[in-house]
């Protein structure tokens, strides 16, 4: 169940291990720091919560009933708790879809990221999926920057009035290679 791998430090900033699957806590960890980033950071309103709050919910179900085949869930955990998430769910049609990915502003730049978003795109090509798909909106440019960097392209814009403001969605996929 626990996957774990340290992303190393240093710098003298607490040790990030990685790990995969739930521990106690951990759905409202991810819950409440998706509220306080991008309330903070984007000025989303309390909808967002309910918006994260019941699919991961329903995906924590879905895990303990099916196991791994309901996908993948990685946390970014310091001594301090969860500083991080992201998940590998199924999105049909040989795709999976990336949900939850969040990172403390604190911890940015120092790989996590990139490590949660390798885990998540091998994980997909292990799993025999064709591509990985998320959506994001343009106000988070520096995870835009990082989807780029791991091979996603921009495949969709929408703009929609959701989280009490105007949002501009943006989906996007990385095909993968099966050998």
């Amino acid at each position: 169940m626990a996957n774990a791998a340290d992303v190393g430090s240093s710098d003298g900033a607490p040790e990030i291990e990685i790990t995969e699957g739930f521990r106690v806590g951990d759905l409202a960890a991810v819950v409440q720091l998706h509220s306080e980033v991008y309330a903070a950071e984007y000025g989303l309103d309390a909808t967002f919560e309910a918006y994260v709050a019941e699919p991961l919910a329903q995906f924590a179900k879905a895990r303990a009933l099916n196991g791994e085949r309901a996908g993948l869930i990685w946390f970014a955990r310091t001594p301090d708790g969860v500083v991080g998430s992201l998940a590998l769910i199924d999105g049909g049609d040989d795709v999976d879809a990336i949900r939850w990915v969040i990172l403390i502003r604190a911890l940015r730049g120092r790989g996590v990221g990139r490590a949660l978003m390798q885990k998540a795109i091998d994980a997909a090509a292990a799993r025999g999926k064709r591509s990985v798909e998320l959506w994001t909106f343009d106000e988070l440019k520096a995870a835009i920057a990082l989807y780029e960097k791991c091979g996603f392209q921009n495949v969709e814009r929408r703009t929609v009035q959701q989280w009490g403001k105007t949002i501009n969605e943006v989906r996007m996929r990385r095909d993968l290679v099966h050998i």
